[in-house]
């Protein structure tokens, strides 16, 4: 491929096609080379599907050191471009928004809004970052799925009897630690650290499984040693973090999306009690947590998606979580939530 914009993306007969259900939505990816495709789709293994007879976005992406394509340059009309620090590289918007995405020294990544196509480009297989295998094309998927609807968010997800529970709170607060220990006592698993929220209207919420990994410092994994013999290190960034495939810890029990129920906000407090207790909180105090979770990624929620929040703050019952020292209390202080609002 020459650009972005162009259509050559691959030399014939290279490409590994694989269908992903991606937030309710079907996605197709075309892969040129095995390895790549192991390395970019990992993540979404957990959401794989038979193929549909339509794709609502399609993947496109090439390893260059298999005789692909060189590297795309910009090919965007004067001024059209434009960008900042971002994702271990430089994000971009050109041509009034239609293509955004991500470049750095070893890939590419370029969705076309108008077409819902995502075309990517690595110079090897072996060159993703430990990010970029945990999180594929991150910006511009993220992009893509606020056009329909589907609001990206920084948060863990959850589920007991089918029921989700969301995890809100700044980075640091406890969500991956209590999400792992919910999943290592018999809760299903759809994400430590972003996921997507759908509206289906009547009070009704979805939460969507976006990436299949786990992300644990050092330290936490100390403290998961069910998790040590799956947890992975690579390039930087996060270079202080490891990434645990939780389809190879708990194979079946990653679901693509969940109805939410209720809302937790874990919070780390100096005094930690011995265990964990949780209270009702106003929705205003919910939407506050919600909303700074939502600005944390890329793209920033408008007007439009901080009403949204607003509406799920409102119709779901939240709860702050005192995160007790007594770690293998977790799951049950979540039972416990998830029984008092109205879950069987």
């Amino acid at each position: 491929m020459a650009s972005a914009t162009g259509e050559r993306t691959a030399p014939p007969g290279r490409f590994v096609e694989s269908w992903y259900e991606i937030a309710g939505l079907p996605l197709c990816a075309r892969v040129a080379g095995r390895e790549l495709a192991r390395n970019l789709l990992g993540a979404f293994a957990h959401l794989a599907r038979p193929p549909a007879a339509a794709a609502a976005l399609t993947l496109e992406a090439w390893d260059e050191s298999l005789d692909g394509p060189a590297r795309p340059g910009p090919d965007w009309p004067p001024g059209t471009r434009r960008e900042w620090p971002g994702g271990g590289g430089v994000l971009a918007a050109a041509a009034g928004g239609r293509f955004v995405g991500v470049e750095n020294d070893h890939g590419a990544a370029w969705l076309d809004r108008r077409e819902s196509r995502l075309r990517c480009w690595v110079r090897a297989a072996d060159s993703l970052t430990l990010f970029e295998t945990g999180k594929p094309c991150y910006f511009p998927l993220s992009t893509w799925l606020h056009d329909r609807g589907r609001q990206p968010v920084h948060a863990a997800l959850v589920s007991w009897a089918g029921a989700g529970v969301l995890l809100s709170g700044p980075p640091g607060c406890g969500k991956s630690t209590c999400a792992l220990a919910c999943a290592l006592d018999g809760f299903d698993f759809l994400g430590d650290d972003h996921v997507a929220l759908e509206e289906r209207g009547g009070g009704a919420w979805t939460g969507h499984s976006l990436f299949g990994g786990a992300w644990l410092t050092p330290g936490q994994l100390r403290r998961f040693p069910a998790l040590a013999a799956a947890a992975r290190a690579g390039r930087p960034p996060p270079a202080d973090k490891l990434l645990v495939p939780m389809d190879e810890v708990l194979p079946g029990r990653l679901p693509v999306g969940v109805p939410i129920r209720a809302l937790a906000l874990p919070v780390l407090a100096p005094d930690a009690p011995a265990a964990t207790i949780f209270s009702r909180v106003s929705p205003a105090e919910a939407l506050r947590v919600l909303a700074a979770g939502a600005a944390s990624v890329v793209p920033r929620p408008g007007a439009t998606e901080l009403m949204r929040l607003g509406r799920l703050a409102a119709e779901l019952p939240a709860f702050r979580l005192e995160l007790g020292q007594d770690i293998a209390g977790l799951s049950c202080a979540l039972r416990a939530l998830s029984s008092e609002a109205g879950v069987p």
